[in-house]
């Protein structure tokens, strides 16, 4: 009996091994279709944004996934927005979000448009409630400052987060040095940083 016992119970871990390696592979293989249609979408906007945008809007209107791949293509909309000086289409399309899922890259996004309006009390705000919830965007608040010539301002801000990590903030200490110079060049636009994509896979077990 306990033999029997035994090899059933090793007969059920293999069975729950290969379901979850079954659906970890269709996991990353949905991840991997998504990434690649991202990508084309995301390279089309360089030559052509308006068939990219184009291309979003369908995605749009048949969406059938998941919010975090929903936000990626509005976020992605906004973005080819911003970059042909269609402003309130990328404020707008950005405010879409709900504010519970209002992620700090996103406001740090809208803040950008903002910005270029000359809009800066509301530029502010989203930068001021970016950087509450994570100290990566006192960066885009030290640009902020800088484009408003309130250089003492931006460079706490920027000294703040190189005195965290020297290593990850090194850019921080290039425009503290900028800024110590008695002309210093201040910048004119928010620099971005956090337009790098994460992506989860699972790794099946053997």
């Amino acid at each position: 009996m306990l033999a029997s016992c035994s090899n059933r119970q090793n007969i059920d871990i293999k069975e729950i091994r290969d379901d979850f390696a079954k659906t970890a592979n269709e996991f990353n293989d949905s991840i991997d279709r998504w990434e690649k249609k991202y990508k084309s979408i995301s390279e089309l906007s360089i030559d052509s944004p308006i068939s990219a945008l184009s291309k979003i809007d369908i995605e749009l209107q048949s969406f059938n996934r998941n919010q975090s791949q929903k936000h990626d293509l509005l976020f992605l909309k906004a973005n080819i927005y911003y970059q042909i000086d269609s402003l309130e289409e990328s404020i707008r399309t950005l405010s879409s979000i709900s504010s519970i899922d209002m992620a700090p890259k996103y406001l740090a996004a809208r803040a950008g448009s903002y910005i270029k309006q000359k809009k800066f009390s509301e530029a502010f705000n989203d930068l001021n409630t970016a950087s509450n919830i994570n100290d990566s965007y006192r960066w885009n608040l030290g640009n902020y400052y800088e484009i408003r010539r309130q250089k003492d301002s931006a460079i706490s801000n920027y000294q703040f987060l190189f005195q965290t990590d020297t290593t990850v903030y090194k850019y921080c200490l290039e425009r503290i040095t900028e800024l110590s110079k008695k002309q210093p060049r201040f910048l004119t636009a928010l620099i971005f940083r956090d337009r790098e994509r994460l992506t989860l896979r699972f790794i099946p077990t053997k």
